[in-house]
């Protein structure tokens, strides 16, 4: 990230242009290497989202936690990918305003066979949608805004309860947003 300050005398408060972009190699904020290991490093998760800012913000707690994540933005595409052969998804998690399209997949998705875990995100407070969310077959249901902690132990917890074994199957292509 590149920032310019600029200082006009005549006006007390300074103006600050941020432009983002890669951190120079010697930068102290750029991201070192972590020997910590990553949560969900061996975790291939179908993120299924259909706005963008939340898509970024998704992506990033994800794969800052090491997992390997595609991207759908609707219930249909959620059970193409889903339910392809071989398997290619740990863990789907759906955040989708059209409640209705990403229940119909849920549905779908459990009448077909799909027993990996699913977690809804639904809207702070409304303890409907995630009774709703849950009934349909999802596995858990977290209330918005959700934190990164919280989202984390939600997928290793419900990751590691599956009682079949899973084949780590090769990489999914990347979802570039």
């Amino acid at each position: 990230m590149a920032s310019e300050f600029e200082h006009d005398s005549a006006n007390p408060i300074p103006n600050y242009h941020l432009t983002f972009g890669e951190l120079p190699a010697h930068s102290p904020m750029r991201p070192t290497e972590s020997k910590v290991p990553a949560p969900l490093a061996s975790l291939r998760v179908l993120l299924v989202e259909d706005s963008p800012g939340p898509q970024r913000v998704h992506l990033a707690i994800l794969r800052s936690a090491g997992a390997d994540v595609a991207l759908e933005c609707n219930g249909q595409a959620a059970v193409k990918t889903a339910l392809a052969v071989p398997p290619a998804i740990d863990v789907l998690i759906l955040d989708l305003v059209e409640t209705l399209d990403g229940i119909n997949a849920v549905r779908e998705l459990r009448q077909n066979g799909f027993v990996n875990p699913i977690i809804a995100l639904v809207e702070n407070g409304d303890d409907a949608a995630g009774i709703s969310w849950i009934q349909a077959g999802c596995d858990a249901s977290l209330s918005k805004p959700v934190s990164t902690s919280s989202l984390i132990d939600a997928i290793t917890r419900l990751a590691s309860s599956v009682d079949t074994i899973w084949i780590r199957r090769p990489k999914m292509p990347s979802a570039d947003v």
